[in-house]
């Protein structure tokens, strides 16, 4: 699968109605959701976010997942790359009842958090060595994912 990298200059800041902005993120989960095969929908995925944004939501599942699987605040922020911070205001909003359905689904599915798993793989695409830049970034994650046991 070829992945066309695309980016969002920004959103407007013009403020949508509420029942077409409520249509238009309807249309996408359920785009997403009646998708036949995995590999359709991370193929759908791909061609509509671009790099930052599959990023940006790839590490917040991550660290939801990764706090909920027990993981140290130094492993999380040295595998993501992210903040001490941020590690934090996770762990303070699933306290307060932050992110229920996300926190039942890393529970309920320990299969997809273990062996050839989703934190194995998230290992290995986080240590990749990706470049900054350039089109091509993506292709070795995607390899990685097609070979992976996550996506059989």
């Amino acid at each position: 699968m070829e992945v066309i990298a695309c980016t969002m200059a920004h959103i407007s800041k013009k403020k949508m109605q509420d029942t077409v902005r409520d249509a238009v993120a309807a249309q996408f989960f359920m785009s997403v959701v009646h998708a036949r095969t995995k590999r359709e929908a991370q193929a759908l995925l791909s061609e509509l976010l671009g790099d930052t944004e599959r990023l940006m939501l790839g590490k917040r599942f991550a660290v939801i997942a990764m706090v909920v699987r027990g993981y140290s605040e130094s492993q999380i922020t040295e595998l993501l790359k992210i903040s001490p911070d941020t590690v934090a205001r996770v762990r303070r909003n699933i306290r307060t009842g932050a992110y229920p359905r996300l926190i039942r689904y890393a529970k309920n599915n320990p299969r997809k958090f273990e062996g050839e798993s989703f934190m194995e793989l998230l290992e290995k695409i986080m240590q990749a060595g990706m470049p900054p830049r350039g089109s091509g970034r993506w292709k070795r994650v995607d390899r990685m994912l097609r070979d992976s046991e996550y996506f059989s």
